[in-house]
């Protein structure tokens, strides 16, 4: 499990992450930002990524209206990110804090128990990148 410095901060961050595609909207490291999640799949992603510590990908959709996004929908470059807290709202959506940690380029998605998961290799914070 590769380690990632941020600031002051030590992150473990996983080789395969829970993906949850973002509709209209890219997100960026160092942005922390609420997010209504209402999709079967974008649930179930963010329910594994709870139970295993909370770390998240966050990948832009390149057609906003594909309602179940595969592989082929997603963008190969997200931010890896840690779930802050996760709250059950009515209705069956829940509402995510998020703290973007780090880019990542996406080597391989690969469907898992009703969501996509992502395999990862973390990209240099170098500026100039």
């Amino acid at each position: 499990m590769p380690q990632f410095s941020r600031d002051a901060d030590l992150f473990d961050i996983p080789d395969r992450l829970p993906v949850l595609p973002l509709r209209d909207l890219v997100f960026f490291p160092y942005a922390v930002m609420p997010l209504l999640v209402g999709r079967h799949g974008s649930l179930a992603a963010v329910e594994a990524a709870v139970a295993d510590g909370g770390m998240i990908l966050l990948v832009a959709q390149r057609r906003g209206d594909v309602q179940e996004p595969a592989a082929g929908d997603l963008e190969r470059v997200g931010v890896v990110s840690r779930i802050l807290q996760a709250t059950k709202l009515p209705g069956g959506t829940t509402k995510v804090l998020v703290d973007g940690i780090a880019r990542a380029r996406v080597t391989r998605y690969a469907a898992s128990g009703g969501q996509l998961r992502a395999a990862v290799e973390l990209m240099s914070t170098d500026v100039g990148d």
